[in-house]
């Protein structure tokens, strides 16, 4: 833009009784902030909203890198950072390696002076991060704001954009903008496909977890207990008559578990009251209760939503395998869910009903209509393996895992189809001497990833600097659930 066609943009802003600085939400004077650098502002403590973000630069030794010459910063709020520390298991920046906080950071930062004043609106700036990958900052406009930015804002990339909340602060060594979202670059990768119909799993292993206690709750009685042999488990929720039920179950150690394919949660539906099909949610509660004691008013509150499946009478199935393979990654003894129905607020005497684990006062658990867990276990996979090679780096450097790596493949005789993204890699040993990252993130025990995603150069082993080698093991799966029948131990080497 011209500088006459820049000082008559002012001028007009100006002469409208707009002010350029709230139009921006810019709260600090630009002028002055031209004499300093982005490190020097932030070091005043001015804005205590940003201090996190400092702390990991200091923490990282990027201080040079992102004030070396004139640069675009995207800065996170301490809540943005915080939710991210929060999301791989930690709470403290240096609770992660440097290595790790480097990477994450690096990326928030390209070369180039960028604000909305200086763009055109629908304006796309595609730069090039620190960490290699791309970012975007895009501006756009509104009917209440002609100077709208976002933050990958791209159809090139799988990330949901994000706005900036405060633009266009001006330093000697560039511009920043302030977001309250991480931003990270997440590569467009196909999806793993559905599960094949027709696949044959009755030879998998299978194990059934017996319901432990159930009982259910009523607000109309708040302090009744509704447990035992002649009480049906209920499920309500018209005004003034909420019924919940509840039930827990011990995690027995089975030799499934280390390939469990799926978990559902059973029971039988005795009879549903009202012309509708009932939607039921299923949460995960506390296990700090028991059937004999359990009312309304004491019951547990409901935690995470474990599924939601609609409702037939006899036999219902509900998929709940995430979340029992995390209980037992977690080596928890027990678990207890609270079932809640979700509509039929309108329907006159909607319910459901429930058996329960008992059939009389003396046989507790041995009722043919009682809930239980329904473990099963894997098939053999068809998959076959082509090259495990050693991954070699440097040490302290991030080493971009590919198919030279590793590559699996379908079998001779495999009746189903193996691409890349139906070939899944999940973690059972972490590395000691580094992090494996997916999408720029530390995966955990559990965690997985498919082959897809190690061809786009999604998943990175970030080296924290000491020893020389390392090693982290594999099992590996395809979407049909069978399992591989070896682990894959892979071998790092560092010079």
């Amino acid at each position: 833009m011209k500088l006459t066609q820049y000082m008559l943009l002012i001028a007009a802003l100006l002469f409208s009784g707009c002010n350029l600085i709230t139009d921006y939400k810019l709260d600090t004077d630009p002028n002055y902030l031209k004499e300093m650098s982005l490190i020097e502002y932030l070091e005043e403590g001015k804005e205590s909203s940003l201090t996190m973000y400092l702390e990991a630069i200091k923490y990282a030794g990027l201080e040079e890198q992102i004030s070396t010459g004139n640069r675009t910063r995207i800065i996170p709020t301490n809540d943005a950072i915080k939710s991210v520390l929060s999301s791989v298991g930690v709470e403290q920046i240096n609770q992660l390696s440097k290595g790790v906080i480097r990477y994450l950071f690096s990326y928030l930062t390209f070369d180039g002076s960028y604000r909305s004043i200086e763009m055109e609106t629908n304006q796309s700036v595609k730069g090039i991060s620190d960490s290699g990958e791309p970012i975007f900052l895009t501006r756009k406009e509104s009917t209440s704001n002609k100077f709208l930015l976002y933050v990958n804002d791209s159809e090139e990339i799988n990330n949901q954009s994000i706005v900036v909340i405060r633009q266009d602060y001006l330093f000697k060594d560039g511009a920043a903008h302030v977001v309250d979202q991480l931003p990270l670059y997440i590569k467009k990768v196909k999806e793993t496909d559905p599960v094949p119909e027709g696949i044959d799993h009755s030879q998998a292993p299978t194990y059934n977890l017996p319901v432990t206690e159930d009982a259910n709750v009523y607000s109309g009685a708040s302090n009744g207990n509704y447990n035992g042999y002649n009480k049906l488990n209920y499920l309500c929720s018209r005004s003034g008559r909420y019924r919940y039920s509840f039930f827990k179950f011990a995690l027995s150690q089975v030799d499934l578990i280390d390939n469990l394919f799926s978990a559902k949660l059973c029971f039988n539906v005795k009879r549903i009251v009202g012309s509708f099909v009932p939607s039921c949610g299923v949460y995960a509660t506390s296990n700090e209760w028991t059937e004999k004691t359990l009312t309304y008013s004491n019951c547990p509150e409901f935690g995470q939503e474990v599924s939601i499946s609609d409702l037939s009478t006899d036999w219902n199935e509900i998929n709940i395998t995430q979340y029992i393979k995390n209980a037992y990654n977690n080596s928890e003894a027990e678990v207890s869910f609270g079932l809640k129905v979700l509509n039929g607020q309108a329907i006159s005497n909607s319910q459901v009903e429930i058996h329960p684990r008992e059939t009389s006062s003396t046989n507790l658990n041995n009722s043919p209509n009682a809930a239980y867990i329904k473990l099963q276990g894997a098939t053999d996979s068809e998959l076959q393996l082509d090259h495990n090679q050693i991954i070699k780096g440097s040490i302290g450097g991030i080493i971009t895992l590919t198919k030279a790596h590793l590559q699996m493949s379908a079998g001779a005789n495999a009746q189903y189809t193996y691409d890349d993204n139906n070939i899944i890699f999940i973690i059972e040993q972490l590395p000691v001497n580094g992090t494996l990252v997916r999408n720029g993130l530390p995966m955990g025990k559990s965690a997985q990833f498919t082959q897809a995603e190690i061809a786009a150069g999604i998943v990175k082993y970030i080296h924290n600097g000491q020893g020389t080698t390392d090693t982290f093991t594999l099992k590996v799966q395809d979407y049909t659930g069978g399992v591989y029948a070896s682990r894959l131990s892979m071998q790092i080497s560092l010079q």
